[in-house]
């Protein structure tokens, strides 16, 4: 009986995984593409005038062929009509962008001009995309009834009332700053943290794992005595260390390190907060901003802090990674008294983090295919609003 029950729970981890991108040679990554955009063509008559012109293009091209995808993805997000997750340009954009990102950096028999045109290519899509959020941030009026949401990176958010503006989880990446070339490029340079800083009023981080936070975005944020919240003392901040703790910075910086059933108040917001953990300390927040309630739950990976979420307000919006029990997640928000499923929105977060290793980049095919993620057609799923790298939407309240 103890064999058997080994071997069902073996089965049940390898079905779990069944689904993980698996590490290939760039030239099969770009077959894979191909394959992908012959079978869409196929399944999408609208698109496929468009796929196979995009196949010609990628099949006479060499390395150049990831940045093309990325070139041709944005295109058909520009043509989405709604940021419905299965919009079938919007579905169709995302699941593309999958290939170039996936490309195995870390590959030691990778040839140097593959490698070269992947950080080419994640640097001009991340930098560009972060240019454009931040201009759209610095430009945006919102009118009392609404807030406009911004997802910069992974599990990274910039929120934007009337008179406050948020960051949740924001990572200064991905980690791809140097080409084969003689020059060094960085997605984010000390400019751009320092911009961004002087954008956001409050920075919220759920915990300290480099994915979801930067250190250079945390000392910028004191440095202009704004706020900091983050679920357990800072030890990762170099020199910083110490300054954290210390007047005038530690006045700056809001350690909730323990479960907050009442909400913290300031500058506009309530943030109650639930202590769960991913190896480190992590909380899982509802944030209010003008009347618009955010259910962010970084990498948490206890489930039984974030059922707490049923017991307060019920969220308009779910922040939440796809690979990290998801459907456990919004089920715990939906049962909170008041929660309309019509109205809310689910944002799916923690896609292709480039800092991963291949089979960690958590792909939006996985998002689409895995039936412990978005495809279990029989969960009872609020809106799902699927989002590239800057792309922005507005939530009425």
């Amino acid at each position: 009986m103890k064999t058997l029950l080994q071997l069902f729970l073996a089965f049940c981890m390898l079905s779990s995984f069944a689904f993980d991108w698996q590490e290939k040679p760039v030239a099969s990554v770009k077959t894979d593409l191909i394959k992908y955009s012959q079978k869409r063509a196929a399944e999408v008559p609208i698109l496929a005038n468009d796929l196979n012109s995009f196949i010609s293009r990628v099949e006479s091209s060499d390395s150049k062929w990831m940045q093309e995808t990325i070139k041709f993805a944005e295109q058909l997000l520009a043509r989405s009509k709604s940021k419905d997750a299965y919009d079938p340009y919007r579905m169709t954009a995302l699941r593309l962008i999958d290939f170039p990102l996936h490309v195995n950096n870390y590959d030691k028999n990778i040839a140097p001009s593959d490698l070269e045109q992947y950080k080419l290519t994640i640097i001009d899509f991340a930098s560009r995309n972060r240019d454009k959020a931040l201009s759209e941030v610095q430009r945006a009026y919102v009118s009392s009834n609404e807030l406009k949401l911004w997802k910069l990176y992974n599990m990274g958010f910039i929120v934007k009332g009337p008179r406050t503006t948020v960051g949740i989880d924001i990572n200064c990446g991905p980690f791809v700053h140097i080409t084969t070339g003689s020059k060094t490029k960085f997605v984010w340079s000390p400019k751009d943290i320092e911009r961004l800083a002087d954008l956001l009023d409050v920075l919220i981080i759920t915990h300290l794992h480099g994915d979801h936070y930067s250190s250079g975005l945390v000392i910028e944020m004191l440095k202009r005595k704004k706020t900091v919240i983050l679920p357990n003392q800072v030890k990762l901040f170099g020199e910083w260390t110490n300054k954290i703790k210390q007047a005038p910075y530690k006045d700056n910086c809001i350690f909730l390190n323990k479960d907050c059933t009442a909400p913290l108040e300031l500058k506009g917001l309530k943030i109650w907060n639930f202590m769960g953990n991913q190896g480190v300390p992590c909380n899982v927040y509802l944030i209010e901003l003008n009347g618009v309630r955010i259910a962010h739950n970084g990498d948490n990976s206890d489930t039984s802090k974030e059922a707490k979420l049923a017991t307060l307000p019920p969220a308009d919006v779910i922040i939440g990674s796809t690979w990290n029990h998801i459907q456990s997640f919004v089920a715990s928000c939906s049962k909170a008294p008041g929660f309309d499923k019509n109205k809310a929105v689910l944002i799916p977060a923690h896609e292709n983090e480039q800092g991963h290793t291949v089979g960690h980049r958590e792909s939006y095919r996985e998002m689409y295919e895995r039936g412990d993620r978005l495809n279990n057609k029989k969960f009872a799923w609020p809106q799902i609003w699927a989002l590239a790298w800057g792309e922005s939407i507005t939530i009425k309240k």
